[in-house]
């Protein structure tokens, strides 16, 4: 008997890449020990591969990768960007309509008309079985119109959705009769090497989005230091405006506290988190922000250390202040300073705090469970008897 087979389609690398890598590996991860084939399907580079130089992979876990019309590098030239772009899109549809058949499921994550959607709407009118999976409700942030357009579209013509928060499956709830509350993932497996943290060395990850809220990261750092001076904080990632965030630590006069390392592995992420005592897990309170749920915050639980957090987001309602995390008052740099200070006056009580994080995402964000979840509704797509 063949095996069932699922192409995952997303844009960026892989399988280093992109802030949603991790939820694709996931999930791919979960259809291979189920005994599926799975082709890993990249449209094309996004902008966080401009420095990068990781090597093109046609092979992950033995289940083929595929970069449609072979461009795997992000163009220097805005010209050959654009070329790119319109090549890609072609080669993609051309993919859907020579191979449609030889899969039993489609995964889209995240389809919007620069990117995938386009090739769904064609797969689905061709027969396939799709699934969509929709981690930030985009309607609430620029292009209203525009993402409000892709969303009627992903809706009506999917057959089943998957949603990363309690916010988007309320959201989409009535325009969907298959929609599924899928939190994020965390593979436990890549957080088990023993790794001594650094005292009073403050960590973040993320892609320094505007949602992220870096300037009020560093606002509070530069009083925190003033109580403890030791301080130093580490900030991981690839940052696409670099230039500005060197200027905004210089002015306030961070320079031999802050450390900037740039893009970094997968394989790095967890070494990279652990040589931290603390993180620090801080949104901009805004409708998309609420939307969305982080997926560096399973790779803060699952690092065993304190977390500070702020408060008023949605996703942080469902943690409790001073049980699983440690709270502050959003875009309030005073009050992240405070909860920094607190940290550090009452070390076993937050490192007993962190015990209870790392349990909690234990419990609900095991990515081996959560992914058999996914499995279960594609094969009830193929067989829905």
């Amino acid at each position: 008997m063949n095996k069932p087979k699922i192409g995952l389609v997303f844009i960026g690398e892989f399988p280093e890449g992109d802030v949603h890598n991790s939820r694709i590996r996931n999930i791919g991860l979960g259809f291979i020990h189920k005994q599926w084939k799975c082709d890993f399907i990249s449209l094309y580079p996004t902008s966080f591969s401009k420095e990068s130089n990781n090597p093109k992979q046609t092979i992950w876990n033995n289940q083929k990768v595929v970069h449609i019309g072979g461009w795997n590098k992000y163009p220097k030239f805005f010209i050959l960007r654009f070329l790119q772009l319109v090549y890609c899109h072609l080669a993609f549809i051309l993919f859907i309509l020579k191979n449609v058949h030889n899969y039993d499921v489609f995964y889209f994550y995240t389809p919007q008309l620069i990117s995938s959607l386009p090739g769904m709407l064609l797969s689905k009118l061709l027969g396939a079985r799709v699934i969509i999976d929709y981690t930030d409700l985009h309607s609430a942030n620029s292009n209203k119109f525009l993402h409000k357009l892709e969303e009627n579209l992903m809706t009506n013509y999917s057959n089943c959705m998957l949603v990363i928060s309690n916010f988007l499956y309320d959201h989409f709830k009535t325009q969907h009769n298959n929609i599924h509350h899928i939190p994020l993932m965390v593979n436990f497996n890549d957080f088990n090497q023993t790794i001594e943290s650094v005292p009073f060395n403050i960590g973040y990850i993320g892609s320094f989005g505007e949602k992220d809220g870096i300037a009020d990261i560093l606002d509070a750092f530069a009083i925190a230091i003033h109580k403890e001076p030791r301080l130093t904080l580490t900030l991981i990632g690839r940052d696409p405006q670099s230039i500005n965030t060197k200027k905004l630590i210089k002015l306030r006069g961070l320079n031999d506290y802050v450390h900037l390392t740039g893009g970094i592995s997968h394989e790095r992420i967890s070494r990279e988190l652990k040589k931290c005592d603390t993180l620090i897990m801080n949104r901009k309170k805004s409708i998309f922000s609420d939307s969305g749920y982080p997926a560096k915050l399973g790779d803060y639980f699952a690092c065993n250390r304190p977390i500070l957090m702020s408060d008023g987001i949605l996703f942080s309602s469902d943690f409790n202040h001073k049980d699983e995390v440690f709270k502050y008052k959003h875009d309030d740099p005073n009050s992240l300073a405070k909860a920094i200070q607190y940290r550090y006056d009452y070390l076993d009580e937050m490192n007993e705090m962190a015990d209870r994080g790392h349990k909690y995402a234990k419990d609900h964000f095991d990515s081996e469970k959560i992914s058999s979840k996914v499995v279960k509704l594609a094969k009830q797509l193929v067989e829905p008897n």
